[in-house]
């Protein structure tokens, strides 16, 4: 691949927080999920370190036992491309083990971290990650980032912000979280709170800065509707061009929600200069919001649902759940905990707070039972078809009209909604011939959509 600085450095370490509390040691509700984090720092003036950090969980990996404990390890793939390419390259294949003594421990899920370096030249890349659990790889999940490498400007300029559980003085350079004095833990699932993680701490480089000049640093917490929360400020004489900035602060008293932390650097007028910000999310289920009433209320309907049920209710609920809900609910660790949040998810679902206004709790899961019923495929249940998809989400269609097999063409349906949108439509075709009817073109936004669907016909 052209213009692309191969890989300077990989780090891969594995970092093992006993202190995280577990009910199984089998794999977390036949989910595979990893969480990972990208920034970007300039190593000079036309190229770029991209670090990437990934973590996963032992509780959602197979465990095999030998004569030295119970091992486990995943497959990790990071693949690279430049906006102008047309397909992605390999830059990345690595296996991550891991050892434990023993599962017999609520002590023994822990979390893993992976730490990757490349340095590329200016350009705009897609970058995607992939991860798999080698015990069972159709346990897998992947994530894409967009990945802009500019020149660096000759005034004052940030890197990316990394918000990390810990940062801490060092001098171990061959500590693998070793960076410019320091060893810093970056946190991928962005997911912070008392039990865990009271404290966010915050890593950022500066550069071009005037020597002997005198900055302000303004570091903030914000709620989604650009509410300050939180604000520390304070000034800094500079005795480099170049220098990191660490800074930390106390979120224990936030309540559970998706927050934004903002880096601030100003002249000492308070003329802003450059600023940084990362998107995170905090649970501290000890802090109850404004609707907390109203969601005990529904906690009191989830109350006869055992552990078990509450995760497969989640997880039947995955495609109106955002991304960051998935994280923080993969990262709780108790029965009560799951399913106040269960509870808090509901209560937002049914509110509005996520864009939907027409369906509740109740609609969902009768959809879902519907689903099954009516468009299971093989040994796939009918709500994970993309029929039983759609209809969960949409509800039953307008009309449909079906064409079955003929010699030129392979059975279809298309699903018409006449209420949505001014009307939409979508096409399902038996590709396979197998009786399961994939989702090909629709008119939804947001939606796949392909004119040329019917290619697929032949």
């Amino acid at each position: 691949m052209k213009n692309i600085k191969w890989l300077l450095s990989l780090f891969i370490v594995l970092c093992i927080k006993p202190n995280m509390l577990v009910s199984q040691s089998k794999p977390f509700n036949n989910r595979f999920i990893i969480n990972a984090s990208c920034s970007r720092s300039w190593k000079d003036d036309t190229t770029s370190y991209v670090e990437i950090t990934v973590s996963y969980y032992i509780g959602q990996v197979v465990l095999q036992k030998d004569s030295a404990g119970y091992r486990g390890s995943i497959t990790l793939q990071i693949f690279l491309k430049k906006q102008t390419d047309s397909i992605f390259s390999a830059i990345g294949n690595y296996m991550i083990p891991t050892l434990l003594s023993d599962t017999s421990r609520k002590e023994l899920i822990n979390e893993v971290l992976s730490k990757m370096t490349y340095v590329l030249g200016m350009g705009s890349y897609q970058l995607s990650i992939v991860g798999y659990d080698r015990g069972m790889p159709s346990h897998r999940d992947s994530l894409q980032y967009n990945v802009m490498i500019q020149r660096r400007p000759d005034s004052p300029v940030t890197s990316d912000l990394d918000l990390c559980t810990n940062i801490s003085e060092s001098s171990n350079t061959n500590d693998m979280f070793y960076k410019n004095g320091y060893r810093v833990c970056t946190n991928p699932s962005l997911v912070f709170g008392s039990n865990q993680y009271p404290v966010v701490f915050s890593y950022i480089e500066l550069y071009h800065l005037r020597i002997g000049s005198t900055y302000a640093i303004t570091t903030q917490i914000l709620d989604t509707k650009g509410s300050i929360l939180k604000s520390i400020k304070r000034v800094r004489r500079i005795s480099f061009a170049n220098t990191v900035d660490v800074t930390t602060v106390n979120i224990h008293t936030l309540s559970s929600g998706k927050y934004l932390f903002q880096y601030i650097l100003s002249d000492t007028n308070g003329n802003e200069i450059a600023q940084s910000v990362k998107k995170f999310f905090i649970y501290n289920p000890s802090i109850q919001s404004l609707s907390g009433a109203v969601v005990s209320s529904k906690g009191a309907e989830l109350a006869g649902l055992s552990d078990q049920e509450i995760i497969a209710e989640f997880h039947l609920a995955q495609y109106i759940a955002q991304s960051d809900q998935i994280r923080i609910f993969n990262k709780l660790t108790t029965m009560d905990a799951r399913r106040e949040f269960l509870a808090k998810f509901w209560t937002d679902i049914e509110n509005g707070y996520q864009g939907r206004t027409d369906i509740s709790r109740l609609i969902y899961l009768q959809r879902v039972f519907e689903a099954n019923q009516n468009y299971k495929a093989f040994l796939k249940e009918g709500w994970r078809t993309d029929r039983g998809r759609v209809y969960i989400l949409y509800a039953k269609p307008d009309e449909i009209e079906r064409f079955p097999s003929s010699n030129s063409n392979k059975p279809y349906e298309i699903w018409h909604y006449y209420q949505i949108e001014g009307g939409i439509q979508f096409v399902f075709i038996d590709i396979s011939g197998a009786g399961e009817y994939t989702l090909v073109h629709s008119t939804k936004r947001g939606e796949i959509q392909d004119e040329g669907w019917q290619q697929y016909l032949r």
